[in-house]
């Protein structure tokens, strides 16, 4: 059965090897459009990510720790966080 997902280099990650994601599936993976991912790239405001040549790949642990950094417990904390990162 082959993936839907089209993977990237992998990264060894101690015991198990996590396969780099192409903008379009680390996009899947968050939910949100390649496009808006690619506009967080050019604001500084996304998750890490590395060039290889003319391709955009994302670690996921950098996504996980990127989707962790914004974890809020109101709307209020939100908002404050928006206005000042």
């Amino acid at each position: 059965m082959q993936s839907k997902i089209d993977f990237a280099p992998t990264r060894d990650t101690g015991n198990r090897k996590r396969p780099m994601l192409r903008r379009p599936d680390a996009a899947a993976y968050l939910g949100v459009s390649a496009n808006y991912l690619a506009k967080l790239a050019v604001y500084g405001t996304g998750p890490a990510f590395i060039k290889l040549g003319g391709t955009v790949v994302y670690d996921p642990d950098d996504i996980d720790h990127w989707i962790a950094a914004r974890r809020v417990q109101s709307t209020s904390e939100y908002r404050n966080r928006t206005l000042h990162d």
